[in-house]
């Protein structure tokens, strides 16, 4: 049934609709949901053998629709792509699908369909309630430093107190932990309630090899998932790493790898659950034991919510499978050639860095967004730049990357492909390897360098020193260069502080000669800083409104302005408070401190607000 029909139906019959999958909502975990109950009416075969599970074909999933929209008493075209659906949530490909696939199928349709409505007034239930409201401070997580990112958001380390309060003395239980920040700015419509239905089904899953998540919760700027530490860092880095620990990389080592990612890919889709944003940032490697690693996917799932989009696709352009291009609908093969692309960018040195300087296969070339999926559609991979003393992996390679997704083999089938169980130990031609490490060397040298510069330096001083080199970056004649020179570079990042290595190591991976093209990275060191600032303050001033209130007095401003979490010198503490709007009462609200000590910029590192004098509270607030 075509999707026109469903645009056909009154406003009204869709309020009713509406209002009934938001209390079919509650219930699709439950034995005697009403989506369980039919799926066992209907489900008459048993699978390939007859003796396996209950499983639904095509012509039983449209009966069970017709009955599902009956009992609900919506109308019958709410479900117009169900042949769409089916083939998605159909994981292994035998046209038949099992209770949990038939359960995710039809909340995944719930969920579409109730994002794509224009309002949420007729909703009975914030999704949103559901995500415990805490900050990172009251949980007792504090943040050590950054191990990844990626389009959906920063990762980081981070050590677990005892008991919550940065003013009480508290005692480390010697835990880590990662911590995933969700931006709620960069949530698409329906992202709450992906986070919430993924967030439930994560805490279910036990792979080694796929993300273990314990706990969610939220503040007033972000969501926050807190999984095991992967301590080896993401899969942009790991060649360095790897290199650097004196890893001989060989067939051997990378066989070892592939297999553990089609391993937990196997696992998720067996689980009824695609990925949807396979990329190097989304495998991390749990420890830094190089020689024997572990890969685990993170971020499955939440891309539908959060991903950043093209044309309405989720996912990351250049890992977008055709089929994702043409139809802007995922299907679990689709994650098959987006892992396909992993293996061949790892071993051909051709991972995207995040300044743009190296593109991906299928992003090499393109003018836009757009542009990448033509090249997806109609190029083919640089076999060139590919290890070919490797050909059986070539050929598996070449099978996960076939245009059409029928003629990709399943996670199960590639799991017994014989480059998998083969012996062979062949060495990586010496030019593939110093591909692999240079792009991933840079990677980390940059990584480090943003470190650095977030803890060295304050928003206002970052900001001053793009000033500074967009000066520096001026020809005698005034014109405009394309970067500034190494030397200057160097003087510049050295009188705020930085270690000469630090920048010697990043310089060395540029192979710009002399010439540093600063913009990208002080633009990802000023969003980065943003975040951590951001998050600072947030905390701040939780701790400071003990009474929930949402406001604080100038005093109390004032009193954190004053302390070592800001480097306000002491004679420009009112001209900040000046900027700040007060309401009727007199108070200053979150949001309006908030922007203006953002714009301000002067926010310290959290470990020196952590080591300084803490901002005093005044419990009498609310008091006469």
């Amino acid at each position: 049934m075509a999707k026109a029909a469903w645009d056909q139906v009154p406003a009204n019959q869709k309020a009713i609709a509406y209002r009934a999958i938001d209390k079919f909502w509650k219930h699709t975990g439950s034995e005697t949901s009403n989506a369980r109950v039919l799926f066992r009416k209907h489900a008459t075969r048993k699978g390939k053998d007859e003796t396996g599970p209950a499983t639904m074909n095509m012509f039983e999933a449209r009966a069970m629709k017709n009955a599902l929209c009956d009992k609900l008493d919506i109308p019958r075209e709410f479900f117009f792509d169900l042949d769409v659906q089916f083939k998605q949530f159909d994981f292994d490909g035998d046209g038949l699908l099992n209770l949990d696939e038939t359960v995710k199928l039809i909340k995944n349709t719930l969920k579409q369909r109730r994002a794509a409505s224009s309002s949420d007034e007729d909703s009975e239930d914030d999704p949103d309630q559901t995500v415990q409201q805490s900050t990172l401070e009251e949980r007792g997580y504090i943040v050590v430093r950054e191990l990844g990112r990626g389009g959906q958001g920063v990762m980081y380390l981070a050590n677990k107190e005892q008991s919550g309060g940065w003013w009480m003395c508290t005692a480390s239980d010697d835990k880590d932990y990662c911590i995933k920040f969700y931006s709620k700015g960069e949530a698409n419509a329906g992202g709450v309630k992906e986070l919430v239905d993924e967030f439930s089904r994560m805490k279910q899953f036990s792979n080694q090899h796929v993300a273990k998540t314990f706990e969610a919760f939220q503040d007033q700027n972000y969501y926050y998932l807190v999984n095991e530490p992967y301590m080896g860092g993401d899969w942009t880095k790991l060649a360095h790493k790897a290199h650097t620990n004196g890893v001989n990389m060989s067939e051997k080592w990378w066989r070892n790898l592939f297999k553990q990612t089609l391993q937990g890919l196997d696992y998720l889709h067996r689980m009824a659950q695609m990925h949807c944003d396979i990329k190097e940032p989304n495998i991390m490697t749990y420890s830094t034991d190089y020689e024997s690693p572990r890969a685990v996917f993170i971020d499955f799932g939440l891309a539908q919510g959060f991903a950043s989009k093209a044309s309405g696709i989720s996912g990351t352009p250049g890992y977008i499978p055709p089929e994702t291009w043409e139809t802007q609908t995922w299907f679990p093969l689709g994650d098959i050639f987006s892992l396909g692309v992993v293996f061949f960018q790892m071993l051909s040195g051709r991972v995207p860095s995040s300044d743009g300087a190296k593109r991906g296969i299928f992003q090499e070339g393109a003018k836009d967004v757009m542009d990448v999926g033509r090249v997806t559609l109609q190029a083919q991979p640089p076999w060139q730049q590919f290890p070919m003393v490797w050909r059986p992996l070539a050929n598996m390679i070449n099978n996960m990357l076939a245009k059409q997704s029928e003629q990709r083999p399943r996670a199960t089938q590639l799991l017994q492909d014989p480059w998998l169980s083969s012996r062979s130990d062949l060495e990586l031609p010496k030019s593939n390897l110093a591909a692999m490490v240079s792009g991933s060397s840079a990677a980390f040298f940059r990584s480090e360098l943003i470190n650095a510069l977030c803890k060295q330096c304050t928003l206002r001083d970052l900001r001053e020193l793009d000033r500074i080199l967009a000066n520096d970056s001026r020809a005698p004649g005034g014109w405009p260069m394309q970067g500034v020179p190494a030397n200057v570079f160097i003087q510049r990042l050295q009188q705020l502080g930085l270690e000469r290595s630090i920048i010697d190591d990043f310089i060395g991976t540029q192979g710009n000669r002399g010439m540093i093209l600063y913009s990208s990275l002080l633009q990802e060191v000023v969003k980065e800083k943003e975040i951590r600032s951001d998050q600072l303050v947030t905390n701040l001033f939780n701790e400071m409104d003990w009474d929930d209130s949402g406001y604080l007095s100038p005093s109390e401003i004032r009193s954190m302005l004053e302390s070592d979490a800001f480097e306000c010198d002491y004679e420009d503490v009112d001209a900040v408070l000046q900027d700040m709007d007060l309401n009727r009462d007199g108070y200053v609200s979150y949001e309006e401190m908030k922007r203006t000590v953002m714009e301000d910029g002067r926010i310290a590192c959290k470990d020196v607000a952590d080591r300084g004098e803490k901002p005093t509270k005044f419990w009498f607030k609310g008091l006469f």
